[in-house]
């Protein structure tokens, strides 16, 4: 096959002359690099949530310095990567592979820790081991958005002969055969940007065949509480499905930017939680709320970047600020352990961040991923994230955890819709009868998610009801008068309401059955007295209480649950929008609340 055809000289034009070709010739660089791989300890087998640590050894075979090496992972909640060093011997390369731990231990570990932590929704697949500078944001100089990769603490160049050593954690995420996929690439040249395209790069990939086996199965439930309505009872379901094998749980961990959780023991509690093979244990903890005023910075943040996005011209590129969480620990074993450690708490948060772009992409799959870091944050305000730890007793004395991400609470807080609400001004004109065409079947897949994911218990309201005292009318009279305080809480951090509360009594015709569940004790026995319809109004994420008092002709225990609550928001603006959840509601008792009455 000719190449390109020559015109220089009168003799070329006259007579046709071509050049040689040289498509299918190669072209050898010389200063490309040559860098040595030896991946060392990598296990084959792992328990479900357990780490085991393994290294990558580095070595640069060529006479030029490399200037930028990366580091990619096909599954990244399956690893974590720990910032690289230089060493020099075998004897450097054991001390440090001693010296990196994945669990700091301590005596004295805090019940509840607030901590302020970046919120951006990065991508977890990529690491920078030797390069450029890291940016402030802790992103590697030059990615676009600044969250195409997470930079650890790497060296700025690997000099000829000079020998780069990466700790990395492997931990059993899910159970089943996965072959894990790492590839490492390595340039002379100073450009990111080029990095990220692909070129002038050297790449490497290695396989590892993984198989995971059980060792907990962790469920999380949910239930309300009847003392106080703002409240929640968190339950998590712990069994060891190993045989022959008991299993230590070391601690428990809440991270939330707005609930506080307080384990509820009993006097049978023991100190130490210990499963043994085919057991369950249940652990009870109370949600409880951290502040009542509440910004909702990442929900407002989502909020104003999807409307942005859907209705602007220009796409949004401000990444979320930064959320301070509440740790809430409970040690459950003779010593804890830091959640806020740096190492520990960076890898939980790159593998909640790949949960949740994988939830993300199946949840909005008209919106590329591109985007994914400028319209959600890492973590939501009213989000619940748990951790337990564990060990193993006896045995390989193997450690490990396991992780409950985004536990629902069964409280409305359904934000996206008000991002399907034209804005007042500033909103782009549709030339093109397609583009319109997109935009409202991209606000309609958001939408039908919104409808798709809403719970039917979720109430907007909620009401309790609490004996405060007892007296009786005379004393030749058996009739008594309870005090009863009854508490309505808003679980809206968006509206206010205006509420009325109609206390309804048994003797009340064709109303008790509509509005009563199914309860046992006796209702006849018992009325309302006084004021039995109170109009209130309750602010977002407030309570109002209310006194009522209950006339009963006998001692015992009653059930008083019989109300009827209606609602209405105060700034009802958002309900123009025809994608918008109506914000009136009629609510009733869902579960009955039993008073003992004595005197």
């Amino acid at each position: 096959m000719p190449g390109k055809r020559l015109n220089d000289t009168m003799e070329q034009r006259v007579t046709p002359t071509y050049s040689a070709d040289i498509q299918l010739g190669f072209q050898v660089d010389a200063s490309f690099p040559r860098l040595e791989a030896v991946l060392e300890d990598f296990p084959d087998t792992l328990m479900s949530g357990s780490m085991q640590r393994a290294l990558v050894r580095l070595t640069n075979r060529t006479q030029q310095s490399c200037q930028s090496i990366m580091l990619w992972l096909s599954h990244p909640s399956f690893f974590d990567v720990a910032s690289p060093q230089l060493v020099d011997t075998d004897e450097e390369s054991a001390e440090l592979a001693e010296s990196q731990s994945m669990y700091v231990y301590s005596d004295n570990v805090e019940a509840t820790s607030e901590v302020l932590t970046a919120n951006v929704l990065r991508d977890c697949s990529m690491f920078v081991l030797a390069g450029p500078a890291i940016a402030s944001d802790g992103s590697a100089a030059g990615t676009e958005c600044g969250v195409k990769s997470h930079a650890l603490i790497p060296v700025e160049t690997l000099g000829p002969g000079e020998s780069l050593l990466v700790p990395v954690w492997i931990r059993g995420d899910r159970v089943g055969a996965h072959t894990l996929s790492m590839a490492i690439g390595a340039s002379t040249t100073q450009s990111t940007r080029a990095l990220t395209t692909g070129c002038k790069m050297r790449t490497r990939k290695f396989e590892i065949d993984l198989v995971v086996t059980p060792s907990l199965r962790v469920n999380a439930f949910v239930r309300p509480s009847v003392q106080n309505p703002h409240e929640r009872i968190l339950g998590i379901e712990i069994e060891n499905v190993q045989s022959g094998l008991d299993i230590q749980l070391v601690q428990s961990t809440f991270t939330s930017g707005h609930y506080e959780l307080l384990p509820l023991r009993t006097g049978t509690t023991p100190r130490v939680v210990q499963i043994g093979s085919k057991q369950t244990v249940n652990l009870m903890y109370k949600a409880r709320p951290r502040a009542r005023d509440v910004q909702a910075q990442p929900e407002q943040f989502t909020i104003s970047a999807l409307q942005q996005y859907i209705f602007a011209k220009d796409k949004p590129t401000a990444v979320p600020a930064p959320i301070r969480l509440v740790h809430s620990n409970a040690v459950l074993g003779h010593q804890g352990i830091d959640s806020t450690h740096s190492s520990l708490q960076a890898y939980i948060a790159r593998s909640q961040a790949h949960r949740r772009r994988t939830m993300l992409c199946n949840a909005y799959p008209l919106i590329p991923e591109k985007f994914h870091s400028a319209l959600f944050p890492l973590y939501e305000t009213f989000g619940i994230d748990f951790v337990l730890f564990w060990s193993e007793t006896g045995g390989k004395g193997r450690t490990g955890h396991h992780s409950i991400t985004g536990i629902d609470l069964g409280v409305p807080h359904d934000y996206i819709n008000e991002a399907l609400t034209p804005p007042a001004s500033g909103a782009a004109r549709m030339w093109l009868k397609d583009t319109e065409h997109d935009r409202q079947e991209l606000i309609q897949s958001i939408a039908n998610r919104s409808a798709a994911s809403a719970h039917r218990t979720e109430r907007t309201l909620d009401v309790a009801l609490r004996l405060t005292g007892v007296r009786r009318v005379s004393e030749a009279d058996a009739l008594c008068v309870a005090d009863i305080e009854v508490s309505v809480y808003n679980h809206s951090w968006q509206h206010a309401y205006n509420a009325t509360l109609r206390l309804i009594s048994p003797s009340e015709s064709g109303q008790a059955s509509e509005t009563k569940p199914e309860s046992s004790g006796p209702q006849a026995a018992w009325t309302w007295c006084g004021v039995t319809t109170h109009t209130l109004s309750v602010d977002p994420l407030g309570s109002v209480c209310v006194q009522a008092q209950v006339a009963c002709s006998a001692l015992g225990i009653i059930d008083v649950g019989m109300w009827e609550l209606s609602a209405t928001a105060v700034n009802a603006t958002a309900a123009t929008s025809p994608y918008a959840k109506s914000l009136e509601c009629k609510l009733h008792p869902l579960h009955p609340s039993f008073i003992n009455v004595t005197i």
